[in-house]
């Protein structure tokens, strides 16, 4: 997956792109994008209409599901992307370019500092999203551990590592 470094990005896969202190644009990642498939239509707030922070914005239609879309940051619509009103197809072949959807003007400047860089985006998706068809993120750091005593129905309390998550009851050595 590419994911450019100038972004910043959400848990919910939307992308945001600075371009003056108070403006930024909004898109969906191209995972979300190669997720939902061929996209067939999108809903957009109207130019002047105000947006919250995690707050749902529009919604994107494709040939497998109807998704919302959120925003990451408050404030009001200052432009939208009326091309996707004829070729909806942009936000799957150019996801970071042709297919942003809404500029903001933002309410709040500091909202951006807790949006997650390219880096970090590709941190979490590969932890969070890994297919076994998919290749192991190698160069990234194993999941925090810690030693826990754990239990399952089927086997004594035993002291291990194991990842933070886990299925299991655990209680903190």
């Amino acid at each position: 997956m590419n994911y450019p470094d100038d972004l910043k990005y959400t848990k919910e896969h939307e992308w945001l792109r600075v371009e003056s202190e108070t403006t930024v644009v909004v898109g969906i990642t191209e995972y979300a994008a190669d997720e939902l498939g061929d996209v067939v239509f999108v809903e957009l707030p109207d130019v002047g209409a105000d947006v919250t922070s995690m707050g749902v914005f529009g919604e994107i239609e494709s040939v497998k599901a109807v998704s919302e879309l959120y925003s990451p940051v408050s404030g009001t619509v200052v432009k939208r992307n009326e091309e996707l009103d004829d070729t909806p197809e942009l936000v799957n072949d150019s996801a970071y370019a042709d297919g942003w959807m809404i500029k903001i003007e933002l309410s709040d400047p500091s909202q951006l500092d807790g949006l997650m860089s390219a880096a970090y985006y590709e941190l979490f998706w590969a932890t969070k999203y890994r297919r076994p068809d998919r290749p192991a993120a190698q160069n990234y750091p194993k999941a925090p551990t810690r030693t826990k005593i754990c239990t399952t129905r089927q086997s004594p309390p035993t002291i291990r590592r194991i990842p933070t998550r886990t299925g299991r009851r655990c209680w903190r050595r």
